[in-house]
């Protein structure tokens, strides 16, 4: 199986996602303004359904194209004998971008209307091992640069891994003094007239251009992945049954005595 759709399909899932969930956000009211957290959109049901279960698709997919990241790099280092100075940091780099991954899944199955500091939590991960999983890997692409050319590609990387990094603070800063000034009765409905709104609607801009940044980033992996061939795993069982009876047939043949045929067991 080729990966050379993988990218897109990530590329498409959140918007599409976003299309539908906060079209039926708005009919049923359940947020009433214009420039709401992507999380608003999934915290009440039905919505909430579609959300969660397209982030944790989102998730699983996030998580198959960082390993196959990981494996990529670690195949073209090793063959250009580059590998050793770039193996802890390509290691690092997974492990960062499994934690955000999960951190996508934490957001999907913890809304925010009934479970917030968990649904925080998960946020913080994604979005803020999102930004470092981009400043690693972005290293990686310029340690490589040499075998594989892609000056332009890079400049793009840096920028989004820059502005990803201070999208997110800003979102991580603005966010926090705005819920400690909040007074009002759900964070789905923030009001203008509710104390932190300015810095709410700060906050939540810095998230969408933080998840903006993240997304491209990941979308930049089609150039790479068009080369890239996945087989189908070999499956070995162990059936006990099986293994009993040949066994069995074995120890029968033993017992039965040599062959004077042919002068074999």
């Amino acid at each position: 199986m080729n990966l050379k759709h993988l990218p897109t399909i990530l590329f498409l899932n959140i918007p599409v996602t976003l299309v539908i969930t906060f079209n039926l956000a708005f009919y049923y009211k359940h947020v009433t303004y214009m420039v709401p957290y992507i999380s608003d959109s999934g915290a009440l049901p039905p919505e909430s359904c579609i959300f969660g279960q397209s982030l944790n698709i989102l998730a699983f997919l996030t998580a198959f194209a960082m390993y196959i990241r990981y494996r990529y790099v670690k195949e073209m280092c090793e063959g250009h004998c580059i590998y050793l100075k770039n193996r802890r940091m390509n290691l690092a780099s997974l492990y960062t971008g499994l934690g955000a991954a999960i951190g996508v899944s934490v957001v999907a199955n913890f809304q925010e209307a009934f479970v917030l500091f968990v649904h925080v939590i998960g946020a913080y991960a994604a979005f803020g091992l999102g930004s470092v999983y981009q400043c690693l890997q972005t290293i990686l692409y310029y340690r490589m640069s040499r075998v594989v050319e892609n000056k332009y590609s890079n400049i793009v990387r840096i920028f989004l891994s820059v502005v990803s990094v201070i999208s997110f603070s800003i979102c991580a800063v603005f966010a926090t003094i705005a819920f400690g000034m909040y007074d009002g009765n759900t964070v789905q409905n923030w009001k203008e007239e509710d104390n932190g709104y300015n810095f709410h609607i700060i906050s939540t801009i810095a998230e969408w251009i933080c998840a903006g940044c993240t997304i491209f980033f990941l979308f930049l992996f089609k150039s790479e992945f068009e080369n890239i061939d996945v087989m189908e795993p070999e499956i070995f069982i162990r059936d006990a049954f099986v293994i009993t009876i040949n066994n069995e047939e074995s120890a029968s043949r033993v017992i039965a005595g040599p062959d004077t045929d042919n002068g074999k067991y």
